[in-house]
This record gives structure tokens, C-alpha cells and sequence, in this order.
């Protein structure tokens, strides 16, 4: 965390006794103008996962549609329930892809559905290319509300990929994008993200239902602080990909390899569920923690956060002792 940020969060300490701001006005002020949309677009929340939550019941409801990638980021079977809309899970490719065509065709031809892609996706790290993006964006039936899940945006960025508001800006038909500074701004425990709309009447039903004061005083000071750390941003992005990688040819020599990353997590194929599971609980035992994926056709894959080098090599030092 750059030293402006933690200098924000104890600045903002004396006004923690006192109501934040409604919505976190000086930080939609600040998006607005780094993103050059007005801020009736714009929305603040307790996270991207809160946002994506207001956007399952602000948008899906009995009788609507809701088409979503499996396996991903588990806020997405939630939102079906909690709206009681049709829920359509895709699987992904073979790759780790969000398989776009499918979840395009999956749609209802009248735009009574949602759909929410997130690229890069989570759990798998994999991201769509820019023509597959090109052809969802001009193939999905007009009115169906698409919901581009962002969290890994700058990550993204350092992959090479584009940024995906460009090509919304000039997509009619109505959309969502959002994004988080949990990641690349390493402010998770703060809770803070945000949401652009493709106009402000979806920004308005989903205000029309946000608890009032979802962005606590600290978290909106030191998202502001953020903004201005871009560069330090993207220097830790890139140290991360770095280290990413290295993990990367280090777990692919033991033999466990996985889709492409795209973020700051490598999903890595143990070969079968149950290998996976004792991997993952061999790890546990000696204080490293590793998710597994819930999935039918990725089951035997394990999630790696990607840390430290010194965390790293007690990763490895654990696989070892398990001769993976």
C-alpha cells in the first residue's frame, strides 16, 4: 500500500465517529473525472461484490432470464436465487474462457435476460480475446442487460488486453460494468468498488435499493488516495505478473499447469478431484491455504493465490515433501 494511501486512512481517522458521505460522493467526483463520464453513470460500493448483489436485485426477478458463467465468481449463482430468475449456467471452455457464443445463444430473443461474463474469469484466470469480446458485444439480442465482471482490470491491462470500456462506450443497449479496488489497489479489507452504466437509469435503480451509507469514511478516503497512486499501482501489478509467472514454471516442472492467468491467482490441473483434495489438505496441514474449484469439469484444478516469494517457496517446499 503506498504511503499517500495509509497517509489518507489515518487522516480521514478524526471523521470516523461521524456519518461517511451518502453514496461516497468525493470518490464518484474522483472516478468521473479520471474516467471522463459524467457522474450519473458512476456508482460507489461495499466492494464489486456488492454492487453485483444490488445489480441481482435491482435487474433479475420470476420470469426473466439470468445466464452467467460455471464455474465463476460465486456471487453469480446467488443473484439468480435472491431474484428468482431462470438460472442458466454456461461451462466454460476448455481453456478457462467464459464460452461467449454459448452464453450469447442462451440468451432470450425477447431481452428479458441478463448475462454477466467476467474476463478474466475467476476461478480459472482465463481471458476472452478482444474479437471473441467484439462478437458479444454485436450479437447479443437487443436489450439483454449485460454485465461485464472487471475485478481484474489492471491485470488484464498488464496481460496486453484492452480495456473493455472503450468498446462499451460505443455499444448501444444497456450495460454494467464493474470493478474493485480489492486487486491491483490491494485495499480488500476496505471494501470498496464501483460500477459504470451504459446510462443513468440503471445507476438510479440500483441507488434506489443501495444501503445508504455503503462506503465507510476510510475505505472512500483511501480509494481517492488510490486514484492518485496509479504508477505505484502498476509497478506492484507487474512485480506481481512477475512473480506469477516464475510460480508458474516452478509448479509447471512438478507438473501441475493450468489456463493462462490473467490475474493475480493460477489455476493449476492436479490430474483428478481426489488427488486435488489431498494436495489441498497436505498443504493445509503445514499452514498453506489453496482453494479448490466446486465444479464438475474443474474439480480436479486448485486455485494459488499468488504472494511472496518467501510464501512461494513454502508452497513448493510442501509439494515436495508430497512428491506431487
Amino acid at each position: 500500500m503506498p504511503a499517500r494511501v495509509r497517509e489518507a486512512i489515518v487522516a480521514a481517522l478524526p471523521r470516523a465517529g461521524r456519518y461517511p458521505g451518502v453514496g461516497g460522493d468525493a470518490l464518484l467526483t474522483a472516478l468521473a473525472n479520471g474516467l471522463d463520464l459524467p457522474r450519473e453513470r458512476i456508482i460507489a460500493g461495499n466492494g464489486s461484490d456488492e454492487l453485483l448483489w444490488l445489480a441481482g436485485a435491482a435487474f433479475l426477478h420470476t420470469g426473466s432470464r439470468f445466464v452467467w458463467p460455471r464455474p465463476g465468481f460465486t456471487r453469480y449463482a446467488a443473484m439468480a436465487a435472491a431474484g428468482r430468475a431462470e438460472s442458466v449456467p454456461i461451462p466454460l471452455t476448455r481453456s478457462g474462457v467464459n464460452d461467449l457464443a454459448a452464453m450469447t445463444a442462451a440468451c432470450a430473443a425477447d431481452g428479458s435476460s441478463v448475462m454477466i461474463i467476467a474476463t478474466p474469469n475467476n476461478p480459472t484466470g482465463a481471458a476472452a480475446t478482444p474479437d471473441e469480446i467484439d462478437l458479444l458485444l454485436r450479437t447479443r439480442p437487443t436489450g439483454t442487460l449485460l454485465i461485464i465482471d472487471d475485478a481484474y482490470h489492471e491485470y488484464s491491462q498488464a496481460a496486453g488486453l484492452p480495456d473493455l470500456l472503450a468498446p462499451l462506450r460505443a455499444t448501444p443497449g444497456p450495460w454494467l460494468l464493474t470493478r474493485t479496488f480489492s486487486k491491483a489497489y490491494a485495499l480488500a479489507g476496505l471494501r470498496v468498488g464501483y460500477a459504470i452504466a451504459s446510462d443513468p437509469g440503471l445507476i438510479r435503480s440500483l441507488n434506489g435499493i443501495r444501503p445508504t451509507f455503503n462506503v465507510n469514511t476510510l475505505a472512500e478516503s483511501a480509494a481517492v488516495a488510490a486514484l492518485r497512486c496509479r504508477e505505484e499501482m502498476r509497478s506492484q501489478v507487474l512485480a506481481t505478473v512477475a512473480e506469477r509467472e516464475w510460480l508458474r514454471g516452478r509448479l509447471g516442472a512438478l507438473g501441475l499447469r493450468g489456463p493462462v492467468s490473467a490475474t493475480n491467482f493460477l489455476a493449476v490441473d492436479c490430474g483428478d478431484p481426489t488427488r486435488a483434495a489431498r494436495i489441498r489438505e497436505h498443504l493445509a496441514n503445514t499452514g498453506v491455504l489453496v482453494a479448490g474449484i466446486d465444479d464438475p469439469d474443474w474439480g480436479s484444478h486448485l486455485r494459488i493465490g499468488v504472494g511472496t516469494r518467501e510464501e512461494h517457496t513454502r508452497l513448493l517446499e510442501g509439494l515436495g515433501r508430497m512428491h506431487v
